[in-house]
């Protein structure tokens, strides 16, 4: 009924409120239709930067990424240059935050840091003097043939008197520790077992095998725990001088760390067992080091392996097969080699602590992933993983917001503003036709009062008029004689 009124009274009514209603009704439509259309280009905007920002931040990752292996790389040469290498010890003190660990290989491509010998069960010509030969294997008699014990030892400490090499004495001092075994003296083995590690810690039997390793091997299988304490700081002497390369290692080197580990259950003090666990870790972290490069430095050294050696500035680039997340920068010189290991976590915390990002719109999170992990996150349309270095082929560097709901929410959020200014201009509008409505309402009972007044004075002076006109006709026509007539 309103709007019917309201249409009546527009097409009789005021030209201005046509126009009012045209303007606000057009300009309502294009401003809903812009407002719609603008929610989804909104949304398409939004992705775009952010795909826009993280390809620009593993552009600047990956530029940081080089620039630190190139200053890595400077800082080495100049240390190597400027300090001597002691083999003996290993003794490069690295002040290198980025640097994990350090090897040294000879001209020959034998690995001299950490100290490894291959077990290649070959033996070697015997050096010995033949008067030491000839007693060894009269004791040796007396031991297995005639297992006479006093007479083999006695025989053994003989041989001593004509040992000339290291490798002489440690034989002798092997079989006494043996042969004190077979009689029950475990102290006494104990001692010399002592002595094989801390004064023959780096000589080894005709097949490149240490002594060391003997003793070690038996004493895990003593069992007087009178013996307990002294026969655990043996072992952890024997650990650390693997540790700080004055034991070498060979290829049996981690089958024995796997007996001790087994042998430490439950064995050891918790305080010795603790160290024990400690300097075991340390060891199998070096023993994959060498089977990570002792065989490509090997081949480097020979002159085996030439081509397609990445380069960094002076240092040749290797990587290994067995760990993707770090690499050996191999420095050449002309008797030695040097190799450092660089890990990818190092350079990856260093970059990020100094990567600044306070000119992006978002916040992102950056994770160093392998190439076959897919991680599922809110909207992957907005991941990116890309290579970031030629060095780490195998790596992926993936870039995602922070906030994985970051692009809904903004999104909502002008849904939101354009539906709340859409409901004020609605309102608006409802509110004009109101207004309109009443406008048009009291227009109409202003005319329909006029109406009635002007049908009620009609009456009024209707009547009158009526009689008066009668009497003039009445008059007019000669119907009335005299007065009385009247």
């Amino acid at each position: 009924m309103y709007l019917k009124n309201i249409l009546l009274y527009i097409t009789k009514g005021s030209k201005l409120i046509i126009i009012y209603l045209l303007t606000v009704v057009v300009a309502g439509s294009i401003l809903t239709y812009l407002s719609i259309n603008n929610i989804y280009n909104f949304e398409e905007l939004t992705e775009k930067r952010i795909t826009e920002e993280e390809k620009s931040i593993i552009e600047i990752y990956r530029n940081s990424f080089q620039v630190s292996l190139e200053n890595l790389s400077e800082s080495l040469i100049k240390k190597i240059q400027r300090d001597s290498l002691r083999l003996e010890d290993g003794a490069l003190i690295l002040e290198e935050k980025l640097v994990k660990n350090y090897m040294i290989a000879s001209k020959n491509g034998v690995l001299l840091r950490p100290r490894f010998v291959s077990t290649a069960f070959k033996p070697k010509p015997i050096n010995a003097s033949s008067l030491f030969s000839k007693r060894f294997q009269k004791a040796e008699r007396y031991e297995f043939i005639d297992k006479e014990f006093s007479k083999a030892e006695t025989a053994y400490l003989n041989t001593l008197k004509y040992s000339q090499l290291a490798s002489d004495s440690a034989k002798a001092y092997n079989a006494l520790a043996r042969l004190k075994n077979k009689t029950g003296d475990q102290q006494g083995a104990l001692a010399l077992y002592k002595k094989l590690i801390t004064e023959f810690n780096l000589t080894s039997n005709d097949f490149g095998f240490p002594y060391s390793y003997f003793s070690i091997d038996q004493l895990l299988k003593m069992d007087d725990y009178s013996l307990q304490a002294s026969k655990e700081e043996l072992l952890v002497d024997f650990l650390q001088g693997l540790l700080h390369n004055k034991i070498p290692y060979n290829n049996s080197t981690i089958d024995l760390i796997d007996a001790v580990k087994n042998k430490s259950e439950g064995t050891f003090t918790l305080n010795n067992k603790k160290q024990v666990d400690s300097l075991m870790l340390s060891i199998s972290n070096v023993i994959k080091d060498i089977e990570n490069y002792r065989p490509a430095m090997n081949a480097i050294a020979t002159g085996i392996r030439k081509n397609q050696l990445l380069i960094l500035n002076d240092f040749q680039v290797i990587q290994s097969e067995n760990n993707k997340d770090e690499i050996l920068l191999l420095y050449q010189l002309t008797k030695h080699s040097v190799g450092f290991i660089v890990p990818l976590e190092a350079i990856d915390k260093d970059i990020l602590k100094n990567l600044n990002l306070s000119d992006t719109n978002f916040e992102y999170t950056l994770n160093l992933i392998d190439p076959g992990i897919n991680n599922h996150f809110f909207n992957n349309d907005l991941i990116i993983k890309s290579n970031f270095s030629p060095y780490f082929t195998e790596k992926r560097l993936q870039i995602a917001l922070k906030d994985k709901r970051i692009v809904t929410d903004f999104v909502f959020k002008r849904k939101l503003a354009t539906a709340v200014g859409l409901i004020f201009l609605l309102g608006a509008m409802i509110i004009g036709l109101v207004i309109l409505s009443r406008d048009v309402n009291r227009k109409k009972r202003m005319a329909k009062l006029r109406a009635d007044f002007v049908a009620n004075v009609t009456h009024e002076l209707k009547t009158p008029l009526t009689s008066i006109n009668m009497f003039a006709d009445s008059i007019l026509l000669n119907r009335v004689k005299n007065e009385n007539d009247i």
